[in-house]
């Protein structure tokens, strides 16, 4: 799977807490993305790379592009994100 490329001005970009702390958030097609990194313009190569690793191993990964930078961005319900939501639900948990 690759990764999708989405330009930056077609998204909606906003902030939300979770695994206790605040992230960039955005929605594309449905999907809840969350803001894993940014990248300099001159370093599409490894963006390209680093998107397509975590595509390969299993995550949604969506990349937005602006006249400066390139993010990263992985969906809420893929597996990246599947062991901090596992270990807020046992440490919320009563015992």
């Amino acid at each position: 799977m690759l990764p999708i490329l989405v330009p930056e001005h077609q998204i909606c970009i906003f902030s939300f807490y979770f695994g206790g702390k605040m992230h960039k958030g955005t929605c594309h097609a449905g999907e809840l993305y969350c803001k894993l990194e940014d990248f300099d313009i001159s370093q599409r190569a490894k963006v390209y790379e680093l998107g397509c690793k975590l595509a390969n191993a299993g995550n949604q990964v969506m990349i937005s592009s602006a006249s400066r930078r390139y993010r990263i961005w992985v969906s809420l319900r893929s597996p990246y994100y599947s062991k901090v939501s596992t270990d807020l639900l046992e440490a919320s948990s009563c015992a």
